[in-house]
């Protein structure tokens, strides 16, 4: 599980060993500053290290735009999947308000069209330059392991917001529902 981490997280015998347990079958977890490690420090902003970008399904491009009235950390409405079939849907209402948020621009990577959306996020009136079906989580399959991710989980106050915490729990348990070989 990686919660808001950021930077270079591993060496290249690190990577092999990580690259070779996913695709082993095993299962990752991502909270929001997950897909900000391991990216280029250029202009392009291109992935360190594809797998992880892959794994993901994006990478982070840039931060969010001030919202309403010039401030960051307003709250927005999250949309769930109404396929009750996902698991990671089945706990929280379709329709929840997270108190606090920061959104991120994606650089997507092909990987991301064979995402499952789990759950999208109200932005526009917050963050009119993203996307009206803003993906907040997803998860695949990836070279073997199984991956969820949410961009939820900028502010320390979501981990006590009822709802978020569910939804995380129903992440993690969708993604080790397969033992790693």
């Amino acid at each position: 599980m990686f919660d808001n981490n950021t930077g270079i997280l591993f060496n290249e015998s690190e990577k092999k060993a990580f690259e070779k347990w996913v695709r082993a079958g095993g299962a990752v977890v991502g909270i929001h500053g997950a897909t900000h490690a391991h990216k280029g420090a250029n202009d392009d902003n291109v992935a360190e290290w594809p797998f992880w970008y892959g794994m993901w399904g994006v990478l982070h491009k840039t931060g969010p735009k001030k919202g309403p009235s010039g401030k960051r950390g307003y709250a927005d409405t999250i949309i769930m999947n109404g396929d009750k079939e996902l698991l990671s849907t089945s706990n929280v209402p379709m329709k929840w308000r997270l108190n606090l948020v920061e959104w991120y621009f994606w650089n997507y990577h092909d990987s991301y069209r064979e995402t499952d959306v789990i759950a999208t996020g109200e932005v526009k009136q917050n963050q009119p330059d993203l996307p009206a079906n803003y993906p907040v989580t997803w998860r695949h399959e990836y070279q073997g392991g199984r991956i969820w991710y949410t961009n939820m989980g900028h502010y320390a106050e979501n981990f006590h917001q009822e709802e978020f915490i569910q939804h995380l729990l129903d992440g993690i348990a969708w993604a080790a529902e397969k033992e790693p070989r």
